[in-house]
């Protein structure tokens, strides 16, 4: 647990995005989360190079000071990240 006073260092990436089709690239800012299973983007990133939907998944999200989860039906798109070589 942190106190209030207690700085937490999050890794963060700048890279450039890019749908499959390889029409439109944006640059992002993203938080690395080396535990996480998902990768998760807004929906605002996903309208920016309009990336597609490809399908759609249901998410059972846990918070804390809940007692039960919540379902979630989310879009499910691809993209490309690209290195500095491209």
């Amino acid at each position: 647990m942190l106190s209030s006073d207690e700085q937490v260092l999050m890794q963060t990436a700048t890279v450039e995005v890019e749908r499959l089709q390889k029409s439109r690239r944006v640059i992002i800012r993203l938080l690395l989360d080396t535990g996480s299973r998902r990768t998760q983007i807004t929906n605002e990133l996903a309208e920016k190079p309009q990336l597609p939907i490809t399908g759609s998944e249901t998410l059972t999200v846990n918070t804390f000071s809940t007692s039960k989860p919540r379902e979630l039906n989310t879009p499910v798109t691809e993209l490309l990240m690209l290195t500095k070589d491209g």
